[in-house]
């Protein structure tokens, strides 16, 4: 009965974790979806406006200057997909 007791447990615990990584996919994929839903509204676009980058972008982080090589590195976090 132990035994039975615990592998309950286990497939009931393995189950649960499937179920948040599924949950977990469904999200990104819807993500990725409303991203793409929004590139193609704005394929057409002869230029990128205030608009545009408002509905695209989530932030812009500009990394501090390297002294040595005088570049600077710039993220760019896109709505529903983050940085790429």
């Amino acid at each position: 009965m132990r035994k039975f007791l615990r592998l309950y447990s286990e497939s009931w615990e393995l189950k649960e974790e499937t179920k948040k990584h599924l949950m977990a996919i469904t999200e990104k994929s819807d993500n990725i979806n409303k991203f793409i839903s929004l590139i193609q509204r704005h394929k057409n676009s002869q230029s990128l406006n205030e608009a545009v980058m408002i509905e695209l972008i989530d932030k812009i982080t500009v990394h501090q200057k390297d002294p040595t090589t005088n570049t600077q590195q710039i993220d760019i976090h896109y709505n529903f997909i983050g940085k790429t």
